[in-house]
């Protein structure tokens, strides 16, 4: 198009009019190129409307020129874009594809279809929640890894016991030949002052011993040995004696911290300590009035002496218990007392019937307030 506007100026502005003489030639440099596609000038120049026309059919020459190489250009770059080409079945083979299911990619498999693995029961919740997430690869390994553990921990539990029965096995028979040879000691005590009086009856004295010593030194060794021997039995019974009552002291230590814990949760009236004293004073009143020396009662409370629940004494107390129990059962359905009788003025009443009036009294006073001491003093009253 370059060459075809160079042409056309040049052609306009350097033709001569026609009819003009002495036209100065065109320089060599200004001539173009010889072309071939050039259209004919028509005679006498271009106007304006010729020469648009000349350009326009230049223009749509070039630009059907170039689609060409444009389609060319697009049709080598086609198959950098394009999917690459599937080969064709073979004749005779199936050429449907299986279809991947969704969510699913080549090469990938995520255990589809298989049952889910649950998560360890040891775990707390929000550990499990996490196990979920996780690939199914990974889980079967914590799987693995805390059933490994927990074997292990089994294990670990199944030895300690099995050493626990054995140590405890070797304990007791420990603990039984002590008590067995502790059973026979007195025995052995017995029999070594049994051979010691039958051999050597003859001393009575130091200076029997001395005499012994000088003129027999051999029995004079035997007296000696076996003085050794009942000696060393003597101390061993001491100390058995006395680990036996530090055993009785602790187990008496415990056995009172355990049961006066539950008296109190059993009694809380005893638990505050005004009314402590005062219950404590009615208690031992109570033994006393049935047959108990103070002396016993302390006996009795500090464990020097056992409490025998054959004793008359603690009958009576458990029979007055018992009588208790049955009044309290009575209150809810027992009727209102009857009035007290009338006295006419002038005449006092009878023993019989002020001990009936104190015994509806002492009824009444027990059914508000259900205190063992005023059970206590009705059967007092009763019995007087």
């Amino acid at each position: 198009m370059n060459r075809l506007l160079t042409h056309l100026l040049a052609n306009t502005a350097l033709r001569a009019p026609e009819g003009a003489v002495g036209s100065p030639p065109i320089p060599a440099e200004l001539t173009p190129p010889p072309t071939t596609d050039i259209p004919e000038v028509p005679q006498g120049g271009f106007n304006a409307s010729q020469a648009a026309a000349v350009l326009a059919n230049r223009r749509s020459k070039e630009v059907a020129a170039e689609a060409p190489k444009n389609t060319e250009q697009k049709a080598v770059e086609r198959p950098k874009e394009a999917a690459p080409a599937q080969e064709s079945a073979p004749k005779g083979e199936d050429t449907e594809q299986p279809e991947a299911a969704p969510g699913e990619t080549e090469g990938e498999d995520d255990g589809a279809g298989e049952p889910p693995i649950d998560p360890p029961r040891t775990w707390p919740k929000a550990e499990k929640e996490v196990f979920k997430t996780l690939p199914r690869e990974t889980q079967q390994r914590l799987v693995e890894i805390d059933k490994a553990r927990d074997s292990e921990i089994q294990k670990g539990l199944r030895e300690n016991a099995e050493r626990e029965r054995a140590l405890e096995v070797q304990r007791q028979a420990m603990e039984q030949a002590r008590t067995q040879y502790e059973e026979r000691l007195p025995a052995i005590q017995q029999k070594l002052q049994s051979e010691i009086q039958q051999k050597f009856g003859d001393i009575k004295s130091r200076a029997d011993l001395a005499n012994l010593a000088r003129t027999n030194p051999a029995r004079y060794v035997e007296f000696q040995a076996l003085i050794a021997d009942a000696q060393a039995a003597t101390a061993e019974a001491q100390q058995v004696e006395a680990r036996k009552r530090q055993e009785a002291e602790a187990w008496f230590e415990t056995f009172t911290a355990d049961e006066d814990r539950k008296f109190l949760e059993a009694a809380p009236e005893f638990a505050d300590p005004k009314k402590a004293d005062a219950l404590r004073r009615e208690a031992a009143e109570l033994l006393i009035d049935k047959g108990f020396t103070e002396q016993e009662i302390n006996d009795l409370w500090s464990g020097r002496k056992p409490a025998l629940v054959r004793d008359h004494r603690f009958q009576l107390i458990i029979r007055d218990a018992m009588r208790y129990r049955a009044a309290q059962k009575a209150i809810p359905n027992a009727k209102a007392a009857p009035t007290q009788p009338s006295v006419k003025p002038g005449i006092p009443p009878s023993k019989g019937e002020r001990q009936t009036s104190n015994i509806q009294t002492l009824q009444q006073k027990l059914a508000r307030t259900g205190k063992p001491q005023d059970a206590v003093e009705l059967l007092r009253a009763k019995r007087a």
